[in-house]
């Protein structure tokens, strides 16, 4: 059997009609109700109709009707279930029980109405009542189209008014919900996904419950969803039938026209409160209709309730979404100054009329108003979809606004390119102004030879040549053309700026000859009018190095008021430069130095062309910058520290240096920030340390000091800078800055960017510590550097001197604890014996010098050593065996001399243990013999190893102390000289 019931289901549920169609086969009513169920029958087709009274009614019917409509109205027609909705029709049980299966599988407590229609090979077929609309509306003539009034989400919509009405939610709101642009630059589909979107957030925002109140409606996330589920399966249906979702105005039925009538009239007598309690009648009975809120915004608008009067207007044009309605808010809306507002109506004007090119004309220039260009430009580019071939002149328009956008956003090339489409697709609509914006794009991409191309199709520009025929030469390659052509022909109605720009790309593609002519005729012009067009003009030349050409229009320039600024001194003094005259640049670019003193690329280039001219003086002046001004210029800074050292004004030049590294370096204020700085190990966190510690104080972060602009100088340059500097100062003892500058470069984020930089940085941090007996920093650096260079004797040897000079003995447990990972290291052995030494406990000292014999017998310091350990512990005034560490003494003391020979320091060693064993005589032989020695003097650093003065000064102790006078006198002369 091929049947197919269809159920047509009034707009707010006023009847319901159910109508049997026979498919071929015939059959009663109720067989197809059973076949309903059976599943025989094919499918079902559910309308939606608006139920509207005839024209020719009487008064009982209408009445009948009218408490009809009251009745269906107070009914929520998303609660309905499918009893309520096929009450008329006597279903059967198993058409309810198919309904209420309906409602479990979705989840829903109450579920728009669906039939389900299960066929013979047990298969299911779920129709909603979206789907089954669309089967019947193809099935439908256009006309019957026409009759659908009521949209799906009705629910949601009378949320959405009664929000309005209540003052629960504004214009701007409602804006904001719906988007402007979605509505105005989206495609149709995207239209309805972001009105959807609006109405389900408008329903969840409001308070609880379940049906529409004054708070609005709060709709659960799976009613939601279906309820989106449905509208796109309405659109779906209408787009695979080819037509589009069409929304009538809603007519009124007679009873409540007459009304609106008598509302009308009211307005107009001025009866302002009745006309409004009739609106509010009419909106209680029939809500969908626009025509009593397009009254009640006429009221409030005489009323000057602006807020109220747009509320009310934006429910009516929500109704009837004609672009009239939506342009009238726009201009309302700006009336307010409100252009965000405005905005959005324009946005759904375009969507109701997108055919109207005016709209998008004001929506896309508000939008450019309020600066979001990026909008404006998707508004520019959805225009195009509804562009006619025959609208050249706004299709130009068009392009010239998108390319200003994108030459702006620095897009060149999508500039380029929206406007070469203009030009190819509209080229009879080409207006001057078109062919300048294109010109400024070529030119920005240095396309000279398509801007000559350019104006030659659209300005009336040609290339002539006298003894070629011109129309022959115009069939010729434009390359070619150029270069055979003497003459270039310029229409006198050529505006001035394009003769210009065609001058300078002539000039580009080096025709000379052919700009020369027009040069002339500008320079007719009057400069104070036309100086830009000049300058453009000489900038060209410069370029092409035709500097012979350029300097009588920078001459002409200079010379008048307008144009008597630093940019064209600046030309100026470049173009004389370039010509080599020298003196006459030199002046141009004081003018340039005088005219904009913060000019540094000015005070440079004057700088090096006084220092050719040999005026040295005024090149430093030049260069000067006072330190309280801001900002400084590094560049300036750095050339002039480079003009000082190669003059030899040392302290100029390290004072310079400092302030320039003030830039980057970290300005060390106490030594707790010295400390932290050293403290930290890890070399790129040291200026971090500083941050922390002066946060941790509640003191500024940041060092106060001058700003800096320029660019920044290559850190190469920098690095050599800093090492001659730090040079110069260690030279002239500044040891104290030296520690200073070395501290604050640890800071320096530039310098400790490289590893290998950075230890350069710290290692010269430790020899200004050294150099300005800094031990407590210096042995801070030097620990860390012995742990990682365990094995390297320069460690230990400098950090032997550090501890020699230190105040503290952090360093013995230090050494200590490091003995035990490092049992092998001769030099840790060494340090730990002098340790034990100093301290008195001569058997740890025996210990460890021992120990480092061991392992290196051919170090004659480890004998000296032992022999001076022993001498001591013979001098003690309880110790026994005195004779025998005498001996032993003696025996290490000959040991050490053997390995070093007799020379002045192994006599001298030996003469001073005798001496502090008191035994006078040998002491006095060894340090003649040491006397006898040749000096070490002669060396390169022999003047600081000569110890004739100590070993004369402790003869003459000896003999003063045995009353030998003469003699000590005799070598104190002798020796000993002041």
């Amino acid at each position: 059997m091929n049947s197919t019931v269809k159920i047509s289901e009034a707009g707010k549920m006023e009847h319901v009609e159910v109508e049997m169609i026979d498919m071929g086969q015939g059959g009663d009513t109720g067989h197809h109700y059973r076949d309903i169920l059976s599943g025989d029958i094919d499918h079902v087709e559910v309308e939606m109709i608006e139920a509207e009274p005839a024209e020719d009614d009487d008064n009982d019917e209408e009445d009948s009707q009218l408490n009809e409509y009251t009745d269906l109205l107070a009914m929520d027609p998303l609660s309905a279930d499918m009893s309520g909705l096929m009450g008329q029709g006597d279903l059967s049980e198993g058409a309810l029980s198919a309904a209420s299966e309906e409602e479990e599988v979705l989840g829903l407590p109450h579920s728009i109405s669906t039939i389900e229609a299960v066929e013979t090979n047990n298969s299911f077929l779920s129709l909603n009542t979206a789907e089954a609309m669309g089967e019947a509306m193809g099935d439908e003539t256009e006309e019957e189209e026409e009759s659908i009034s009521e949209p799906v989400d009705t629910r949601s919509q009378e949320d959405l008014i009664n929000r309005l009405m209540t003052d629960g939610m504004s214009f701007s709101e409602v804006a904001a919900l719906y988007g402007e642009d979605a509505d105005a630059d989206s495609d149709e589909e995207a239209f309805a996904a972001s009105g959807e979107t609006a109405v389900a957030a408008a329903g969840s925002d409001g308070s609880g419950g379940s049906g529409v109140g004054v708070g609005g409606l709060k709709v659960e996330d799976h009613a939601a969803e279906f309820e989106k589920e449905l509208n796109e399966q309405q659109r779906f249906q209408l787009k695979r039938k080819g037509g589009k979702e069409k929304r009538r105005r809603r007519r009124l039925p007679a009873a409540l026209q007459g009304l609106m009538g008598e509302a009308n009239l009211r307005f107009a007598r001025g009866e302002f409160d009745e006309a409004i309690k009739m609106c509010m009648e009419v909106i209680r009975q029939f809500s969908h209709s626009p025509e009593p809120y397009q009254t009640l915004g006429m009221i409030y608008e005489e009323k000057k309730m602006v807020n109220k009067s747009l509320q009310f207007l934006l429910i009516a044009a929500f109704l009837s979404p004609n672009a009239e309605e939506w342009e009238k808010l726009a201009d309302l809306s700006l009336h307010q100054e409100n252009i965000q507002q405005a905005v959005f109506c324009w946005g759904r004007a375009i969507k109701a009329n997108p055919e109207n090119l005016d709209y998008h004309w004001a929506r896309c220039d508000l939008l450019e108003q309020l600066g979001e260009k990026l909008k404006a430009l998707k508004g520019y580019t959805h225009m195009l979809k509804y562009l006619r071939s025959d609208q050249g002149k706004d299709g130009l328009k068009l392009a010239k606004e998108i390319a200003k956008i994108h030459y702006e956003n620095k897009d060149v090339h999508l500039a380029r390119d929206a406007m070469e489409t203009a030009f190819k697709k509209y080229p009879s609509y080409v207006t001057p102004e078109d062919v300048n914006l294109m010109l400024e794009v070529l030119m920005h991409q240095q396309e000279h030879f398509r801007c000559i191309e350019i104006l030659v199709q659209h300005g009336g520009v040609k290339l002539l040549h006298p003894d070629v025929d011109e129309e022959e030469l115009g069939k010729r390659d434009l390359k070619e053309q150029l270069s055979l052509a003497c003459e270039c022909y310029v229409p006198d109605n050529l505006p001035i700026d394009l003769r210009t720009k065609l001058t300078v790309a002539l000039i580009h593609e080096r025709a000379f000859e052919l700009a020369a002519p027009l040069v002339e005729l500008l320079t007719n012009e009057s400069e104070e009018e036309f100086g830009d067009l000049y300058l453009d003009i000489a900038e060209a030349y410069m370029s092409a190095e035709y500097h012979e050409a350029a300097l009588p229009l920078l001459q002409l320039l200079i010379k008048s008021s307008q144009y008597n600024v630093a940019a064209v001194w600046l030309q100026h003094g470049e173009c004389l430069a370039a010509m080599d005259q020298m003196e006459e640049a030199a002046e141009a670019y004081s003018k340039v130095v005088q005219l904009a003193p913060q000019h540094a690329d000015a005070r440079l280039t004057l700088s090096s062309i006084l220092q050719s001219l040999g005026h040295l003086d005024e090149a430093l002046l030049v260069l000067n910058q006072e330190s309280d001004s801001e900002p400084l210029d590094s560049v300036l800074l750095y050339q002039r520290c480079k003009i000082l050292m190669d003059q030899g004004q040392v302290d100029n030049f390290i004072n310079v240096a400092k302030l320039l590294f003030r830039r980057h370096f970290v300005h060390i204020r106490n030594r707790d920030e010295a400390e932290a700085m050293i403290g930290n190990k890890k070399l790129s966190n040291k200026y971090e340390a500083i941050r922390e510690l002066r946060r941790s104080k509640n003191e500024s972060v940041e060092d106060n000091g001058p700003a800096f602009t320029g660019p920044d100088i290559p850190i190469e340059e920098q690095w050599e800078l800093f090492t001659t500097m730090c040079h110069h100062l260690h030279d002239k003892k500044r040891f104290e800055e030296l520690e200073r500058m070395t501290f604050s470069a640890l800071g320096s984020k530039e310098f400790m960017r490289d590893s290998k930089r950075a230890r350069e940085v710290e290692f010269m941090c430790l020899m200004a510590c050294i150099y300005n007996n800094s031990s407590f920093f210096a042995y801070n650096i030097m620990r860390e550097l012995v742990m990682k260079n365990p094995e390297n004797t320069r460690c230990w040897n400098l950090l032997n001197l550090i501890i020699s000079k230190a105040d503290d003995f952090r360093h013995n447990r230090f050494l200590l604890r490091l003995a035990p990972k490092h049992p092998d290291l001769v030099a840790l052995g060494i340090l730990n014996g002098h340790n034990c030494l100093v301290a008195g406990t001569y058997k740890y000292s025996l210990a460890e010098y021992t120990q480092a014999f061991k392992q290196d017998p051919s170090n004659p310091l480890i004998p000296l050593m032992l022999g001076l350990t022993f001498t001591h512990m013979a001098c003690q005034k309880f110790s026994g065996k005195k004779h025998s560490l005498v001996v032993q003494a003696c025996a290490f003391l000959n040991t050490y001399v053997d390995m070093r020979g007799e020379c002045q320091e192994s006599m001298y060693n030996l003469g001073r243990a005798f001496h502090q064993l008191n035994l006078l005589p040998q002491a006095i032989h060894y340090y003649k013999q040491a006397l006898d020695c040749p000096v070490v003097g002669q060396l390169p650093e022999g003047p600081r190893l000569d110890l004739t003065r100590e070993i004369a000064f402790n003869l003459a102790l000896i003999y003063k102390n045995s009353g030998s006078l003469n003699l000590a006198r005799m070598y104190m002369y002798k020796y000993i000289k002041i």
